[in-house]
């Protein structure tokens, strides 16, 4: 049983890693190649921004303090993920209808 935890508390560790690696990239990219000027070249900066912060969040908590923040983030905050699971099943359908 002990196997199994270590097995699958490592697999959470490299998911973990990987993430915010590939958030990182993400926020490099946006970074490197904004969208024109004006407001929407704003907007990727500051979305950039975002995700760069958030891929160091990753890196730099453990997978436990991420699990209460989210439990935490899920108590005060009900509608925004209810909103947020209803629009990103919305887009996922787009896609995958496509």
């Amino acid at each position: 049983m002990a196997q199994a935890t270590d097995s699958s508390n490592s697999a959470v560790e490299q998911a973990r890693e990987k993430a915010a690696n590939v958030a990182h990239e993400a926020a490099q990219m946006l970074h490197e190649h904004p969208p024109g000027r004006g407001h929407a070249a704003e907007a990727t900066e500051e979305l950039a921004t975002r995700i760069d912060r958030t891929s160091g969040y990753l890196r730099d908590s453990d997978v436990r303090a991420i699990r209460g923040d989210v439990r935490q983030y899920l108590r005060k905050h009900p509608m925004q993920v209810i909103a947020a699971a209803v629009i990103g099943g919305f887009l996922a359908s787009r896609v995958l209808a496509h």
